[in-house]
């Protein structure tokens, strides 16, 4: 698989290498649900299309989250717009609410208008289901490139997603309604950032950037992905000249 170029978007979206990227208990519970079909997925992108198709609704579900991981889809695609069909259509919960989070992660920082309004139209839909809405309005924070205030939302809630609609900004999620609106101007400012840094701070640059993709994944509990984004910022510090350092010297610095 085609290697990623790291000058392009240093917050893309982290792509699913093999099967020891998967923690294990997803691995499990995929293969749970799709049996010998997750095979085929983790091995052909278009397989992986098809089955969001399967009239199993833990097929769909899994098919959904190994294309957003290993597939690494891009906004505008094909898996793109079948994800917005499916977080407003599908007949299952479960499938929906992975939908939801794929079109989020698909879209993030590019506070996209159609995007931006199909997750703030699932969050106002009293007939949807308090997951989807809660996630569809986490994923309104993605899209916008805001950060999402977990420490408040933790105090308050005991979690990182909020009950609705008592937890809900309601004048923030109507923001993305409004008739003719333009993305915001600071959305997808840190790759526009990134692609005039000079060659020569670079690796300083994306250092930070990956320290803060440690912290932001340690906020959703997916510690194997802090440590690899940690990794990742220690060998971009080295290259920018610095001492040698530790995970723990970055994240404790």
């Amino acid at each position: 698989m085609r290697e990623k170029d790291p000058w392009v978007s240093p917050w893309e979206g982290d792509v699913l290498r093999g099967r020891e990227e998967i923690p294990d208990i997803e691995w499990a519970n995929y293969r749970r649900l799709a049996g010998p079909l997750l095979a085929e997925m983790l091995d052909d992108p278009q397989a992986t299309m098809k089955f969001m198709h399967h009239p199993d609704a833990g097929v769909r579900q899994v098919a959904l989250e190994v294309y957003k991981w290993r597939w690494d889809p891009k906004a505008g695609s094909q898996f793109a717009t079948l994800c917005a069909e499916m977080a407003v259509h599908d007949p299952a919960e479960s499938v929906r609410n992975s939908a939801i989070l794929a079109l989020a992660r698909t879209y993030e920082r590019t506070d996209d208008v159609p995007v931006g309004r199909t997750l703030a139209e699932i969050v106002m839909n009293d007939q949807e289901t308090p997951l989807c809405r809660s996630n569809a309005y986490l994923g309104l924070f993605f899209v916008r490139g805001r950060r999402p205030p977990f420490e408040e939302w933790l105090r308050k809630y005991r979690g990182v997603l909020v009950p609705v609609p008592e937890g809900v900004d309601w004048e923030f999620v109507r923001s993305f309604l409004v008739p003719q609106r333009a993305p915001s101007p600071e959305a997808g400012s840190l790759e526009r950032v990134m692609g005039s840094v000079p060659q020569q701070i670079r690796p300083s640059a994306l250092a930070f950037l990956a320290y803060q993709k440690a912290l932001a994944v340690y906020e959703r509990g997916e510690v194997r992905a802090m440590y690899r984004h940690l990794d990742r910022a220690v060998s971009w510090f080295s290259l920018a000249g610095m001492l040698p350092l530790t995970r723990g010297s970055v994240w404790f610095a």
